[in-house]
Order: structure tokens, then sequence, then C-alpha cells
């Protein structure tokens, strides 16, 4: 014989699961992170992450990881996290970033998960117009680069 459970008796199940997936819905998430995972940048490339809604900034931060030897200071503006390093990042390296889940937003809700990536750090490159006396192109090349390349190729240059 099965025993049948009262209706009553699924109200603090229900509202257990309910609260749950309301506090999943409700917390805060990031939008956009720059520079993307696996990118390129120059040396002064900041970092942004732009949330999703207002964050407690004291908790975000406490929360920010980013693995360089490079010191840096954290900007707001609005919803978004600005970390902008004092000197450039060094060239060739690979910085890896890191926003540990439990950043709150303003409301008081948690992140649920975190985030990490990472991204390179480029090269400098010259830029140039050539040949001087005729229909100039762009070219670039590191300063390890042995070729040129060219960025246009226009017919009246």
């Amino acid at each position: 014989m099965r025993r049948r459970i009262p209706g009553w008796a699924w109200l603090p199940i229900g509202a257990a699961l309910g609260l749950t997936a309301a506090r999943l819905i409700l917390a805060p998430g990031i939008l956009e992170r720059q520079p993307s995972a696996g990118a390129s940048v120059p040396a002064t490339a900041e970092i942004r992450i732009s949330f999703d809604q207002a964050m407690d900034e004291p908790s975000v931060i406490e929360r920010l990881h980013v693995d360089s030897s490079q010191r840096g200071e954290t900007i707001w503006q609005g919803a978004t996290l600005i970390y902008r390093p004092q000197e450039p990042w060094a060239s060739g390296s690979t910085v890896e970033v890191r926003l540990d889940a439990g950043a709150r937003s303003q409301r008081g809700l948690a992140m649920v998960t975190g985030a990490r990536w990472s991204f390179s750090v480029s090269e400098p490159r010259l830029v140039y117009l050539w040949p001087a006396d005729g229909p100039a192109q762009v070219y670039a090349r590191t300063l390890t680069q042995a070729d040129a390349v060219a960025l246009t190729a226009a017919p009246g240059g």
C-alpha cells in the first residue's frame, strides 16, 4: 500500500526550491570581460569587467586576482570595473585574471560562479608608410620581426 503525502507537506520543499531558483535568476553575473580569453593586446591594455547590475565594489575587488607582477588601480564606471596597470604589461607575457564567486551586488546577492581567463601581451609594433617617394602603403613590424606586414593595398596609395 502506497502512502500519500499530504499537500501541505510539499510547501517547505516548494518554498526552498523557489528561493533557490530566484537566487540563481537574480544573482549578479558578468556581461562582458575585456580583454577576452586568448586575446593578444597592447602593453597598455586595461582589464574591464562589466556586470549586469550594480555591484558592492569592495566585495568584487577582494575577489579579483590578477596573476602578474604588475600592480594596478581599480576604477568603477557604473557597473564596470576597470583594472588599470600602473606600468605597461611585460611584452610577450601572459596575464591570468580570476574573479572568485561570492562577489555581491548592491542588493546583497552573491555571484554563484566566478570567472577565469588569460590574455597575452603582444610585442610593440612599428607602423609606417612606405615608400616615401610615391603612392605609399601602411606596413607594420615588431622589433623582432624580419619582414614587415602590409596592412593596406590601395591602388593609389
